[in-house]
């Protein structure tokens, strides 16, 4: 199977069929590189009202997660992102079961 996310810490096989991978902010774990290898930099910090926006650079793909209203993490920070249980798309939008 090919792999359509990888990382330093994390690949994931994927069906052929899917073209798209999805995680909710809730199968998003994040924590500070420090001492292991970091696959993520943090972008941007969007302070919202109860939450802010995470903006987190993978390599060449980006990703945007909540986080408390006082994020652990400050702006070009290294950190580790690891995916939990994540979704795969079909080009039509289907779910794809791995």
């Amino acid at each position: 199977m090919p792999t359509v996310f990888s990382t330093n810490s994390t690949r994931i096989a994927r069906p052929d069929q899917a073209v798209t991978l999805g995680a909710r902010t809730e199968h998003v774990a994040l924590r500070s590189a420090n001492g292991t290898e970091p696959n993520g930099k943090v972008r941007r910090i969007e302070p919202l009202r109860d939450q802010s926006f995470l903006h987190i650079d993978l390599g060449e793909t980006q990703i945007v997660t909540l986080a408390d209203p006082d994020p652990a993490f400050v702006q070009g920070e290294l950190v580790s992102v690891r995916l939990i249980d994540p979704l795969l798309f079909d080009a039509e939008g289907a779910r794809v079961r791995a």
